[in-house]
């Protein structure tokens, strides 16, 4: 992986302390946040404690809110630390405001909450960020920055609401800031850019999900993306000039290796593997993972196509509620009907049991000394698919 990408999120030690910027540095790597974690903090472990520690400071009466309507000095004070700690680091910085830990962005005290005075609150806080990172670093574009236009600071940017019920002038963004384009959350990309975006002098890029936690599902556990998919979306971007930066939400990184290592194929060079040619990339990884023969590894690869394919119908995370454990039909959790169109429960239950059986016997043909790989890779998923399914049913 370390080939292929330059760039990873926050990470600490065990007591707290940020590691990266100092490996990165050392190693080439750039460090930042993601769309919810402006200025290089990282709101969802460091904000609290801050604010706790900050009590009747600055424009706060008793601890402050991540509100800029609210307590606008303490979070530039908040802010402003940051600056500071990482001049000597590699940071991208992320512009914008939302709410902590992927909240909606707050503004309480707006007195006329319209999606254009939204827009004229992000811009100015936009600007002010800008300001800072000039006095901090000597000028507005001397280090590197991107904006996010994620859910609803999406429709602060495009300066339409999502009912299209409100329309205005949008998001001013300064020229050297790279505009970060996200997918749906589930895989296809939502929004590329305009003809007059893609010339935009900052660039474009993509911020893509591989696993998700949110509304309406979760998806963390098994990786169940396609591969077809995930290809056509990526050369979709790519082809809408949105080359610059790409950046892959993996959630936990085990389950999600296969997911992630096509992704960074694509994103070191998006003609690695053109449209039909996923299978080679399982073949491919088959042969490196399990040391199988061509014709093992055509099995390997058709297997875990369709078992991608079915779980994409219906992830297994959602085989089961998430956010409420009322086991009832609802609109996010259609289980499979045993009387409705010929038993589709029973179909789901079936298809599942073969593409175990085919993992099983894959497995039970492999060298002792790949079976664990395998079993992590392809079997484990499977079953588990087909064992939550018949939980479920």
């Amino acid at each position: 992986m370390m080939h292929r990408s330059s760039y990873f999120f926050e990470a600490k030690d065990e007591n707290g302390i940020p590691i990266n910027p100092k490996n990165a540095k050392e190693y080439g790597i750039w460090v930042g946040a993601s769309h919810c974690e402006q200025m290089g903090r990282n709101n969802y472990d460091e904000w609290y404690d801050w604010a706790a520690a900050h009590k009747n400071m600055y424009d706060a009466k008793g601890e402050p809110l991540w509100d800029y309507t609210v307590n606008p000095k303490a979070i530039e004070a908040y802010w402003q630390e940051r600056l500071d700690e990482a001049k000597d680091f590699n940071l991208i910085y992320t512009l914008g405001m939302r709410g902590v830990h992927d909240a909606p962005f707050r503004f309480d005290n707006l007195k006329n909450p319209t999606l254009e005075n939204q827009v004229k609150l992000l811009q100015k806080i936009i600007d002010r960020q800008r300001e800072m990172i000039k006095n901090t670093f000597g000028a507005e574009d001397a280090v590197p920055q991107f904006f996010v236009p994620y859910e609803e600071t999406g429709e602060i940017y495009n300066g339409e609401s999502k009912d299209g019920k409100e329309k205005c002038e949008g998001l001013d963004m300064p020229d050297d800031v790279m505009m970060v384009w996200t997918e749906d959350n589930f895989a296809h990309a939502r929004q590329l850019p305009t003809e007059k975006e893609k010339k935009h002098p900052g660039g474009n890029g993509i911020y893509y999900h591989i696993a998700y936690q949110g509304w309406p599902t979760t998806y963390d556990w098994l990786y169940t993306t396609p591969m077809t998919i995930m290809q056509e979306e990526l050369k979709k971007v790519y082809d809408n000039k949105a080359r610059k930066f790409w950046i892959v939400n993996v959630g936990d990184i085990k389950p999600a290796e296969l997911g992630l290592q096509f992704f960074m194929s694509l994103a070191y060079d998006i003609n690695s593997y053109p449209k039909n040619t996923t299978k080679d990339f399982l073949q491919k990884t088959s042969k490196q993972q399990f040391q199988v023969s061509d014709d093992t590894s055509k099995e390997i690869a058709d297997l875990i196509t369709d078992f991608q394919q079915f779980a994409w119908a219906t992830k297994p995370e959602v085989y089961v509620p998430f956010w409420s454990w009322d086991f009832k039909p609802t609109w996010m959790y259609q289980f499979h009907s045993l009387f409705d169109f010929g038993d589709e429960a029973q179909i789901r239950i079936q298809k599942a049991t073969e593409l175990e059986k085919r993992a099983k016997t894959i497995y039970d043909g492999l060298d002792e000394s790949a079976k664990n790989t395998f079993w992590h890779l392809a079997y484990y998923p499977i079953r588990s698919t087909n064992l939550m399914l018949k939980k479920a049913t």
